[in-house]
């Protein structure tokens, strides 16, 4: 039986524009496949043994399965599994989103690209990456990304608020960027360069001086926690703006 690929690609610079056609990709998804079960998988969780599991995985109650890899490419162990995997995740009948906050290694792209049934790049906005190595087309949730690594527990609420109640920013968004924060943090701690950490230069400078203010297993805990809290929000368990709010304000 020819099965069509339902492998999607997004990336780019502009976030706000990725994260809008990924919601819209995942409702026309869960549209068609309304029993669906759902995985999504962040930066090394992304695994060759993993991705085998799920190319063949079948739902409780659909035997279909949709998964997104989110970040998997920042990091070039996740970023090695998914492009050696990308043939298979192509010819599953199961559904595939790898979703990137930016731009992506060169030949990550090439493969994944050729591999996707569908891909969108999202166009850089005016003010990205003006002159300073890093992307600044949202300064609201850059500056919620720079008090978690500053370990400034007011400055964190503050702008916190601010994104939500000013800005309108929705608490996926919130959860994308401090998530981001956090694994660029533990990847800058765990590594000498910004290649081997898969960072910008800009933002592996800031990232390990951000490090500096944490002990290893408080990192690791941050970003177990901002991956535990998403996974609760979508079982149910707790609504993720609450579940944020609670992060904020034990966190740092």
């Amino acid at each position: 039986m020819l099965v069509t690929s339902m492998l999607y690609f997004i990336y780019g610079e502009n976030i706000d524009t990725s994260l809008s056609r990924r919601r819209e990709l995942l409702q026309t998804l869960r549209s068609k496949r309304p029993n669906a079960h759902e995985v999504r998988l962040e930066g090394e969780e992304v695994t060759a043994d993993r991705l085998a599991e799920l190319v063949g995985a079948r739902g409780l109650f659909e035997a279909k399965t949709i998964v997104v890899l989110d970040g998997a490419c920042e990091a070039a162990v996740s970023r090695e599994a998914l492009v050696a995997a990308a043939s298979a995740l192509q010819s599953s009948e199961n559904a595939f989103i790898v979703f990137e906050r930016g731009l992506v290694d060169a030949a990550a792209e090439k493969a994944l690209a050729a591999a996707a049934a569908k891909t969108f790049r999202s166009p850089a906005s005016a003010t990205a990456g003006a002159g300073r190595g890093r992307r600044e087309y949202d300064p609201a949730l850059f500056a919620l990304a720079d008090a978690l690594g500053e370990r400034d527990r007011k400055k964190l609420w503050v702008r916190y608020a601010c994104a939500r109640l000013i800005e309108g920013k929705a608490p996926e968004e919130i959860h994308g960027i401090l998530f981001w924060q956090a694994r660029a943090i533990l990847c800058a701690a765990q590594e000498h360069s910004p290649e081997a950490a898969g960072l910008k230069p800009f933002v592996f400078s800031k990232s390990k001086r951000y490090a500096a203010r944490f002990k290893p297993e408080e990192l690791r805990a941050l970003a177990g926690n901002l991956v535990a809290l998403y996974h609760d929000a979508r079982r149910g368990i707790e609504e993720l703006d609450s579940a944020l709010e609670r992060f904020i304000l034990s966190a740092v």
